[in-house]
């Protein structure tokens, strides 16, 4: 740039109010276009007077056309919260990609898990609404953000989830059990047969994912089953542990104390926790 278009670029900074005021502006939400139609100054400078005077990531296609706040940086750090809304996202998920700035995270669940989906919705820190679709008698919360889904697809969390998955991912073992409750929450199952007297708990997905659930709890508990992994159709598996004493302690493992999980299968945890108590299960701990 020379001397003079130098000068002349100064002046439009100073007679718009000076580079903290272009910070600013693009930190309120403005677009660079739109600083650019106000200032006058070429889009490529605005990007470039930004990223050189303030740790500020230029916002890609998707964030600019994105109406409602969210927390993108929402999984960087892996805790309960995230690491079950990770498992979760594996099973009751979905993420399409729709373009190379473009890519969309959506949970939708049946009417009776509403709650579950608002849960989803204060965990991503956003006042995105929850929509309904009355064909399908769900309600359903969609993330547009790239960054998000590339996050997730760290963890193996892809398009069309569990089924798809091929291992789990880069979850740390203190962390695990979150992991499969989320997992569970959304393609396993937990259940009690008074008829005849057995606890059921297992898990429909990948034949790895099956697998991998199975390591886990012969890991934490010990293991007399000859339960195993066998298919139920062409890309689904399902594991499944029968009886009183290794489900229960399944059930107690995942749920017991936990800080986020679906309401209904909780109180299936917390029935297990009754029946423990009523019939002595684990008096010889």
């Amino acid at each position: 740039m020379g001397v003079h278009q130098t000068q002349i670029l100064n002046e439009k900074i100073n007679i718009f109010g000076g580079i903290q005021k272009i910070i600013d502006e693009y930190n309120s939400g403005k677009s660079l276009k739109k600083i650019n139609l106000i200032s006058g100054i070429g889009c490529k400078t605005l990007s470039d007077i930004i990223k050189q005077n303030g740790e500020i990531m230029i916002r890609n296609d998707s964030d600019k056309s994105r109406k409602y706040t969210i927390d993108e940086n929402i999984f960087n750090e892996l805790t309960e919260q995230s690491v079950y809304w990770i498992g979760f996202i594996m099973g009751d998920g979905c993420i399409t990609k729709t373009g190379k700035e473009f890519a969309v995270l959506n949970v939708a669940l049946n009417e009776k898990d509403l709650r579950h989906v608002e849960k989803f919705k204060e965990f991503m820190n956003t006042n995105k609404p929850i929509g309904y679709i009355e064909k399908y008698n769900t309600y359903s919360l969609t993330i547009n953000s790239k960054q998000i889904c590339d996050i997730l697809s760290n963890f193996d969390a892809i398009n069309r989830k569990s089924y798809n998955a091929t291992e789990k991912k880069n979850i740390p073992n203190e962390l695990e059990r979150h992991y499969w409750r989320g997992l569970i929450d959304a393609d396993g199952h937990l259940r009690y047969d008074s008829k005849c007297d057995k606890w059921y708990i297992g898990l429909t997905g990948s034949f790895t994912l099956c697998s991998q659930f199975f390591d886990y709890v012969a890991k934490v508990i010990k293991l007399d089953s000859k339960t195993s992994v066998r298919k139920v159709s062409d890309n689904g598996s399902r594991v499944e542990f029968v009886g009183k004493l290794l489900p229960l302690s399944i059930i107690r493992n995942l749920y017991e104390d936990s800080t986020i999980y679906l309401e209904r299968k909780f109180a299936t945890f917390n029935k297990s926790v009754e029946y423990s108590i009523e019939r002595g299960v684990f008096n010889n701990e």
